[in-house]
């Protein structure tokens, strides 16, 4: 098909140009007057791809990063980002969540999941969301968990949280913060309840809110204090980004489709 409109953008792989290369994108796409959640979730996926050719294709060498944008019939958009870098020598294992080429470093390993669940929308899946309300005992140990664990507030994740403010771990960081401090992305912790390790996280409404609600107690413990997790600040994101685009699901169902991984996870269920 060919393309009504499109362009082609090329410049150096360094960190300060990943504002100039999502304002770019997004200025070409802004004959199509999408709105803002829509343009929003262009920038984040442009952030992510842009940041992992500078971070993990050049590594430590600067290279060029190369955008090219078509707009099609029927506002549809396709923006295609490259480097000529290191390449990928396992694409599979890249595609997991939470992998990352820079284990030391404060990365997420969350890039491509969060660039195809923002432009593809597909991290979560209705029928697998469904299967799991239909649990009765799941239900009902969740619903317990969550009335008799303790709700943490910053104080408890207060050096993880500046961490997260600090470091460039993920374009999306802002947006999942912001909804951890309005009350939509709750921290539970208790050890009475043992919610199965695979159901991290659940989303529902509480007061008419949508909330994620995470159980926390399976991936880290309290210091001797009290007063604090100890858990690494790139885990504790990691739970907080993929609990919040699961509550973006719970409230925009229709922005996301199924992809091969998720129905075969289906399957299984």
């Amino acid at each position: 098909m060919k393309p009504i409109n499109e362009m082609k953008l090329s410049f150096e792989g360094r960190s300060c140009n990943e504002s100039f290369a999502r304002s770019a994108v997004a200025a070409f796409v802004a004959v199509l007057d999408p709105n803002m959640e829509e343009l929003s979730d262009i920038k984040t996926a442009v952030s992510e791809a842009v940041t992992n050719c500078i971070v993990h294709g050049y590594r430590d060498k600067i290279g060029t990063v190369y955008i090219h944008a078509k707009i099609f019939e029927g506002a549809r958009v396709s923006i295609n980002i490259k480097d000529r870098g290191c390449g990928i020598a396992d694409v599979k294992k890249a595609m997991e969540p939470l992998y990352t080429t820079k284990p030391t470093e404060d990365r997420s390993g969350m890039g491509f999941a969060f660039m195809e669940a923002f432009m593809e929308a597909s991290l979560s899946d209705s029928r697998i969301f469904e299967q799991l309300n239909r649990s009765a005992s799941l239900s009902k140990k969740v619903a317990q968990a969550i009335k008799d664990g303790v709700v943490l507030d910053k104080s408890y994740i207060e050096e993880q949280y500046i961490q997260c403010t600090k470091t460039r771990i993920s374009p999306l960081a802002e947006r999942v913060l912001l909804a951890f401090d309005a009350g939509e992305i709750k921290l539970i912790y208790t050890k009475a309840v043992h919610i199965p390790i695979a159901v991290p996280f659940i989303v529902l409404e509480i007061g008419r809110k949508p909330t994620a609600c995470i159980f926390i107690a399976d991936f880290s413990g309290v210091s001797k204090d009290g007063a604090s997790l100890t858990i690494e600040m790139k885990k504790l994101y990691a739970l907080m980004e993929a609990a919040y685009v699961a509550l973006k699901y719970f409230t925009r169902p229709e922005k996301f489709t199924r992809n091969s991984a998720f129905a075969k996870l289906n399957a299984q269920i």
